[in-house]
């Protein structure tokens, strides 16, 4: 994007330059937290399912925000115990963490003097539209 906001028209630029590996980490934290479903709308099916309890959908929606809410705000709060110390692991997050680095330290290596020509980011690429193509024929 740095390569084609415009910079002569303007005095000042809108380019911030660009990502750093924690905007990506951002980025990436926004989109899964995002796309991943509330827990809480299980609570409201079951009730629906098998007690025949139901919940207009003013509560249901405000339900599901505040227990969004609840669980950010603990997540906030037990950072130091769950987040911080280094022996913490959690597995579902590695691979992501992987390739958030892996994207991104390209451009802080110096080239190599092997016979690989081709960025990580690029064979990144090839490996998904091969994957796309494998999977969709």
């Amino acid at each position: 994007m740095s390569k084609i906001l415009p910079e002569k028209f303007f005095n000042i630029t809108i380019n911030p330059g660009s990502f750093s590996m924690k905007e990506h980490a951002l980025i990436t934290i926004m989109a899964t937290s995002g796309t991943n479903t509330a827990g809480s709308i299980d609570i409201i099916t079951v009730q629906r399912i098998y007690y025949n309890y139901y919940v207009d959908h003013v509560n249901a929606i405000l339900f599901i925000i505040v227990m969004h809410l609840l669980a950010f705000s603990i997540a906030g709060i037990l950072k130091r115990y769950l987040v911080w110390p280094a022996s913490m692991i959690w597995p579902k997050t590695l691979m992501t963490c992987c390739l958030i680095r892996t994207l991104d330290i390209e451009s802080k290596i110096e080239t190599n003097k092997t016979r690989w020509k081709m960025t990580r980011s690029k064979f990144f690429w090839l490996i998904v539209l091969f994957q796309f193509i494998w999977y969709w024929f």
